[in-house]
């Protein structure tokens, strides 16, 4: 078996266990759960988890990387050098051939825009709770409701008669809704009081017009005043929401973020152990707290990645020493990941 076939054995493999699996320079594979349902082809479809792929992402998440290097039994390095060879041959048989099938998992393909296009297999599920449940055929029934022959016998014998509006009598319907129009217009124009000018007074021989009388109204006073600090959290295009009390207010920020200097991680060991990604100061610092009193470094990094907030668990000169701590704190960081400084 060749490195792109392990390759892809492991994508399938990791599948089943992850909902979020990025292969570092060619994009992302995205679980999404749906319930049973009822498919327009006549099939009664289990709860499914049916993948996706997403071309942005591209950031190394870490998992696929562990896996090969456990499978090859080899260096970390050199199973990115494997996965950076796979993302160049995927890319570069898209441009030959223009399509590209990943055995049990879909189909790669080229639009007419020249952009990578996924199109996964309906009928593979990854969701490990539906194991061995199969789409069941269901045909639907058609009712027929029971007609008396005797009946329709009846119907048949009698001749249609469809009867046609008399034109005269139309006329009369038209012209009677007419004169209660205007009569009910004459009516309210009468009783309107509220309205004086010169067209009522022409109509009904009065003097008056209308006049503005402006209102006084007491000036306001400020009974009370009270200022709180509200939290927020930035989307990607720099727009927070605060909530006041009842009031909620959308408002730009600056996209930058500040660090307390407290938290910095200032070490300069080449890899760190990466616990987690936050956009909530409070949550990273939360996450800190946490592993220090577990009795490791956790630190804020200084370096942000699209405004996040990246939580280290230390920092190493070498990568068999980051593997050998993501190994010892694996029970408390299971999601963990080494990343390389540059």
């Amino acid at each position: 078996m060749t490195t792109q076939q392990t390759i892809i054995c492991g994508i399938k493999h990791l599948l089943y266990k992850h909902d979020f699996l990025v292969v570092p320079g060619f994009g992302g594979f995205v679980l999404k759960s749906s319930p049973s349902r009822f498919h327009a082809n006549g099939m009664i479809l289990p709860p499914m988890k049916t993948v996706g792929f997403n071309l942005r992402l591209q950031l190394d998440d870490g998992i696929l990387r562990s896996w090969l290097s456990e499978k090859l039994m080899c260096d970390p390095t050199l199973a990115s050098l494997h996965l950076k060879d796979f993302s160049d041959y995927c890319n570069t048989l898209l441009r030959a051939r223009k399509r590209f099938d990943m055995p049990e998992i879909g189909l790669f393909y080229l639009n007419l825009e020249g952009q990578i296009s996924f199109e996964p297999l309906i009928l593979q599920n990854y969701q490990t709770e539906s194991f061995g449940l199969q789409p069941v055929s269901a045909n639907r029934l058609i009712v027929e409701s029971p007609v008396s022959s005797e009946r329709s016998l009846k119907f048949e014998d009698r001749p249609a008669v469809i009867p046609t509006p008399h034109p005269q009598r139309s006329r009369v319907y038209i012209a009677s809704l007419a004169l209660l129009a205007l009569f009910v217009a004459l009516t309210a124009l009468v009783l309107n009081q509220k309205v004086n000018g010169p067209i009522l007074a022409t109509l009904f021989n009065r003097s008056t017009t209308g006049t503005y009388q402006k209102m006084e109204y007491p000036p306001l006073a400020l009974k009370s005043m009270t200022s709180q600090e509200v939290g927020y959290t930035s989307d990607h295009s720099g727009i927070a929401i605060l909530n006041c009390g009842d009031l909620s207010v959308a408002v730009s920020v600056s996209p930058q973020v500040s660090v307390a200097p407290g938290h910095l991680n200032t070490s300069t060991g080449k890899y760190e152990l990466v616990a987690g990604c936050f956009g909530v100061k409070a949550n990273a610092e939360k996450m800190v707290r946490k592993l220090t009193e577990e009795g490791m470094k956790a630190t804020i990094s200084a370096r942000k990645q699209k405004g996040m907030y990246v939580v280290t668990a230390g920092s190493f000169n070498d990568a068999d020493s980051a593997q050998q701590a993501k190994a010892r704190h694996n029970h408390l960081l299971k999601h963990c990941w080494i990343r390389t400084r540059e």
